[in-house]
């Protein structure tokens, strides 16, 4: 766990502009300059684990990447009539398609999954609470990493917060409070 004022500062340290986070969250908005959201990742992954001593995944996207990921929502009716049960899993890499369509075919509940790009989509039918899906066992499954920064990810009237000159986004897992406070900035 890290102060987000030391948070800030690290992004500082790095070179990166306009570090700006919301409470105890774990998320970042910053100017990332030229560079890829992967590079980065890397980057930031190397230099927490020496500076910090911090061993942490980051999952940045760009402020187009978002977009992409609203635009690509291949849940329209869940995000237009039950949003709260729609989840975007961020991922470190593509998930492997053959080993999701196997964990599906093995899933017990009604959760219905698809894949688009680094991002994971996961409509709860009966509810993310009522779920038996462990989402430790589905990142074991599709042979990468992912995060949830939102606890839930609304889709319908979206508002894409855009802080000027902040290239990337950066989430770390955040506990559920993080998360809840965090949604009610970006999306109420």
């Amino acid at each position: 766990k890290i102060a987000m004022a030391d948070l800030r500062a690290f992004f500082g340290a790095q070179g990166f502009k306009n570090a700006q986070t919301l409470l105890q969250s774990g998320n970042v908005v910053f100017d990332g300059g030229r560079k890829t959201s992967a590079a980065l990742e890397v980057l930031l992954e190397k230099e927490a684990a020496a500076q910090l001593s911090l061993k942490t995944a980051f999952f940045l996207r760009t402020p187009k990447e978002w977009e992409a990921v609203i635009a690509a929502n291949p849940f329209p009716r869940a995000a237009r009539e039950d949003p709260s049960h729609l989840l975007v899993m961020f991922l470190k890499a593509a998930p492997n398609r053959t080993a999701l369509d196997a964990f599906r075919a093995a899933s017990k509940g009604r959760e219905a999954f698809a894949a688009h790009g680094r991002q994971l989509f996961i409509a709860f039918p009966d509810g993310i609470g009522n779920s038996k899906l462990n989402l430790a066992s589905l990142e074991k499954a599709v042979g990468t990493r992912g995060t949830s920064p939102f606890g839930r990810f609304r889709i319908p009237g979206a508002r894409l917060v855009v802080v000027p000159r902040a290239g990337h986004t950066a989430a770390l897992a955040a506990g559920e409070e993080g998360a809840r406070l965090l949604e009610s900035f970006l999306f109420e």
